[in-house]
C-alpha cells in the first residue's frame, strides 16, 4: 500500500492516448466497436460482406454518438502472387492444403 499526494508531477505525453484497436465480428464486437474503437480490423471473403459490415459500423458508431469519420475501418488482405494468375492461384491452393481442418 503507498500514497500519493497530487498528480504526477511529469507532463502528458504529446500522443495522448493509445489508439483502441478491436477485431470482432460478431455482434458483441460490433458493439464493442461501435463504443469504443478507434480502429476496426476486419476480414471478410467478398466485397458484398465488406460493405455491410462497413455499413453495419458507421451506423452503430453513429447510434452511440460518435462521429463515424473519426473511426478507421480496416480490411485484412492477404495477397498471393506469382508470375501468372495460375501461379498465384497454386499457390493460395499450397497454403490451403496445409490448413489443418481442425484449425482452419
Amino acid at each position: 500500500h503507498f500514497s500519493v499526494k497530487g498528480p504526477l508531477n511529469v507532463p502528458r505525453p504529446v500522443q495522448g492516448h493509445p489508439v483502441v484497436v478491436q477485431a470482432g465480428q460478431s455482434e458483441d464486437g460490433r458493439k464493442l466497436a461501435a463504443q469504443s474503437a478507434e480502429v476496426i480490423f476486419t476480414a471478410h471473403q467478398n466485397l458484398a460482406s465488406a460493405q455491410e459490415f462497413y455499413r453495419d459500423i458507421k451506423a452503430r458508431v453513429a447510434a452511440v454518438g460518435r462521429d463515424p469519420g473519426q473511426v478507421l475501418i480496416m480490411p485484412g488482405v492477404a495477397p498471393f502472387v506469382g508470375r501468372t494468375e495460375e501461379e498465384a492461384r497454386a499457390k493460395y491452393q499450397q497454403l490451403n492444403e496445409l490448413i489443418l481442418p481442425e484449425d482452419g
